[in-house]
């Protein structure tokens, strides 16, 4: 190689070496940046839903302790409707009441229609006697509030509203029970509840994206999925089904 030859190499090295270090060095500056906006994206959207999510909850368990103290729900008697010794399945209106138990009906239903995502109002008493505001629904024979997983389990925090964790009712939709004791001066007569459907929480999350092709799975503590727009079908599966 001759002189002029060398020189143009050198020439070249010079020239081309600090572009491609200035390429390397934006390349990773742009990585860089690409990733925290990314992280920081992530992080405000995984915000977004846990506000939502701790809005949602802090919702329904205010109005379980407003039911609990409403006036007429306070009146209960051993002489309200009970399912227990019935050998078929009936609804509420196949049975006569009386005026305490007609307002706690209409006090019920009230709640219900006006609350979009309750899918059922209900209340047992201390005495088995269960009330429905929606006097068509078909209660099974036998039925025993007091046995029932919401009844005990407001039995155990009587002054705190309790929930289940989510389940899957008749209709195929997500559902949380939110339930609170009734008492009166210390005495436990009653727990009231409602049924609470997830559908307008998990299509929220469900219409969530991450980037382009990134999405968010709302997961119960005990690994059933409760929403997952990547997969219709892992509804209410647990993930090591999956």
């Amino acid at each position: 190689m001759n002189i002029r030859n060398k020189l143009m190499l050198g020439f070249l090295i010079s020239v081309i070496t600090p572009i491609v270090l200035l390429c390397i060095i934006t390349g990773n500056n742009i990585k860089k940046d690409s990733l925290r906006d990314f992280y920081e994206y992530t992080h405000s959207e995984l915000s977004v839903i846990e506000k939502s999510l701790s809005i949602f909850m802090d919702d329904i368990k205010e109005n379980s302790v407003m039911l609990a103290k409403f006036p007429d729900v306070l009146n209960i008697n051993r002489d309200m409707t009970s399912f227990i010794n019935e050998k078929s399945s009936k609804t509420m209106a196949d049975f006569s009441r009386g005026l305490d138990e007609q307002r706690i009906v209409n006090f019920l239903n009230t709640v219900k229609i006006s609350h979009k995502n309750y899918v059922e109002v209900y209340m047992g008493t201390k005495f088995g006697s269960f009330i429905d505001g929606d006097k068509s629904l078909k209660i099974p024979a036998g039925f025993d509030p007091r046995v029932r997983p919401w009844y005990k389990k407001s039995l155990l925090t009587p002054n705190k509203p309790s929930l289940t964790k989510a389940y899957q009712s008749f209709t195929g939709e997500a559902v949380v029970a939110v339930s609170h004791a009734v008492s009166a001066k210390d005495n436990v007569k009653g727990v009231i509840g409602f049924d609470v459907s997830l559908h307008d929480l998990t299509k929220f999350i469900s219409n969530i994206r991450i980037g382009k092709t990134g999405y968010v799975m709302l997961i119960q503590d005990d690994g059933v999925i409760l929403a997952d727009p990547g997969h219709d079908d892992t509804g209410f599966k647990k993930l090591e089904e999956t």
